[in-house]
């Protein structure tokens, strides 16, 4: 099942609070933890892994691209990654994986044909994190059907992340502010729709959806 957490922006002990956020979700993958930070400690991933492809360290997450350009964090599987991998290297794009993860073809493919093509490659349910260093934007994809969830909670300039709302619950100044007018939609269905959450200021991403964060600021 694999998990998936983060945020930018936020100016606290980044190690630490990962650390809390990944523990909620811990059930969501406990074959191994991963956290990655940019260099200034602005941007910030966390990975909880169920292994299922690629049981070895070269599927280990978060992952960087072979350039160093990108940074991923996945949740999901994509089913015809091997289809893409050749197309990979019959065009040269790259000319060896270092493993058989299907996260390494969808970071490579992502770097080389840009994240919405790549996207558009893909077969899969997915939820994704991605973190571009040459333009320092993260990006957040979910699948086209809306299998994997993807949270979001925007503070001001900041953006928060997660599979789910345990994770985003654990940031130090999460309120735990009910929307009453989500509560009868929730009691007749059972679920709240995208882009609501039972929360104020947080969001799930939207089925098919890409958000990108840049410099404080959402664009979809």
């Amino acid at each position: 099942m694999c998990g998936i957490a983060g945020f930018c922006n936020w100016k606290t002990d980044w190690e630490k609070n990962i650390r809390k956020m990944n523990d909620r979700m811990r059930h969501r993958g406990p074959d191994a933890s991963g956290i990655w930070a940019s260099e200034d400690g602005r941007v910030v991933f966390g990975h909880q892994r169920l292994s299922i492809v690629d049981l070895s360290e070269n599927g280990a997450q978060p992952m960087q691209s072979h350039s160093g350009r990108f940074e991923i964090a996945f949740n999901g599987e994509i089913y015809n990654y091997k289809q893409i991998a050749k197309r990979l290297l019959d065009e040269k794009k790259v000319d060896h994986f270092r493993g058989g993860s299907d996260t390494e073809v969808l970071l490579e493919a992502m770097e080389h044909y840009g994240v919405k093509e790549a996207i558009s490659m893909c077969k899969g349910m997915f939820a994704i994190a991605l973190y571009d260093r040459r333009s320092e934007e993260v990006f957040l994809v979910r699948d086209r059907i809306g299998k994997k969830p993807l949270y979001y909670w925007i503070e001001g300039g900041n953006l928060v992340f997660g599979s789910e709302l345990k994770p985003l619950m654990a940031c130090p100044g999460f309120r735990k502010e009910i929307r009453r007018d989500v509560l009868a939609r929730f009691l007749y269905q059972q679920y709240i729709n995208a882009p609501d959450s039972i929360f104020k200021d947080v969001y799930k991403l939207e089925p098919g959806g890409v958000l990108r964060f840049h410099q404080g600021e959402v664009k979809k």
